[in-house]
């Protein structure tokens, strides 16, 4: 659960992030984009190319790992090889 739903009164530092994707596009990378609007305080805002633009609550807090992180369940997800990266 994260703190903030705990204590709504932290202070909230927003603005945009930009995210390289080692996803090929297709369903899996869609699938991702899709996830990553449903972790806490973060909005897939757009895809340029490979990067996906989220906008973040917070960030300084750990939304770049935390999207790594998503993206290596997909990739397990649809058997894709972890260390695999779109070129």
């Amino acid at each position: 659960m994260s703190m903030r739903a705990l204590k709504p009164s932290m202070p909230l530092n927003p603005g945009f992030l930009r995210y390289s994707l080692t996803l090929e596009p297709g369903p899996p990378r869609i699938f991702f984009v899709n996830c990553v609007s449903l972790l806490p305080g973060t909005l897939s805002a757009e895809l340029e190319g490979d990067d996906l633009v989220l906008h973040a609550l917070d960030t300084g807090s750990e939304v770049l790992a935390e999207t790594r992180r998503t993206e290596l369940r997909v990739k397990q997800l649809y058997g894709i090889s972890e260390d695999s990266t779109h070129e």
